[in-house]
């Protein structure tokens, strides 16, 4: 492995019973590493991702175990994120799928000051608008063309367990310059017409508008 993988681009080992000792060792012989999936069964600790980080400088994509660290259960952009300026990827769902809220503002806004992500992952999220107030005027925030837009389960035509309250939509239509797809996913609850009087207010850029929220009344 070590003498044929230099060149390698994508490693996976999701179920793979990898030592965190090895795992270093594996990502260290391939520094031009872009994809990463580690163990995901096995403790991967804190200090394990930053030895990842250093050693792969070019990683676009990771997904670690929430195993064995103390920020196992913070979203990665609260956590790890950090470390990986090349990531792709702006995730803020936790440990807890489903109705996770990030509330590590200070985290988030580092983070979006220096991510390459176009998009935030928000699928299972509590989104306050705090948390949009954090990525206002970062490069991220300036590069955002939607925002809500969540993949569908297996289950169910729409997205599920995805809450924006709307000040964060509000926060959003004011501060990303480039904002024009959006999306209230049926978890999200409008609170009433205003809400879309004062969208139309704050943001003449929107050219799609998708509501999956089932308390939209006429």
């Amino acid at each position: 492995f070590v003498s044929r993988a230099s060149r390698l681009s994508v490693l996976v080992l999701y179920d793979a019973a990898v030592s965190e000792n090895v795992f270093v060792r594996m990502c260290s012989t391939v520094p031009m590493l872009e994809i990463l999936r580690g163990p995901r069964y096995m403790e991967t600790s804190d200090e394990t991702i930053r030895a990842i980080s250093i050693a792969c400088p070019n990683l676009q994509n990771v997904r670690f175990s929430r195993l064995g660290r103390d920020s196992g259960d913070l979203s990665p952009v609260e956590s790890y994120a950090r470390l990986f300026p090349q990531l792709r990827d702006f995730e803020l769902h936790g440990g807890e799928w489903i109705g996770y809220t990030p509330t590590h503002v200070e985290a988030i806004r580092e983070c979006a000051l220096n991510s390459k992500a176009i998009d935030l992952e928000l699928e299972g999220c509590h989104i306050t608008a705090d948390v949009i107030r954090a990525i206002v005027g970062t490069p991220l925030g300036d590069r955002i063309h939607s925002l809500g837009f969540i993949e569908p389960d297996d289950d169910s035509t729409y997205p599920r367990g995805t809450i924006i309250e709307p000040d964060a939509f509000l926060a959003a239509a004011h501060g990303f310059p480039k904002l024009k797809n959006l999306c209230v996913p049926m978890g999200s609850s409008t609170a009433g017409p205003g809400f879309y009087v004062d969208l139309s207010r704050a943001t003449s850029r929107i050219i799609n508008l998708e509501i999956c929220d089932v308390d939209t009344t006429d």
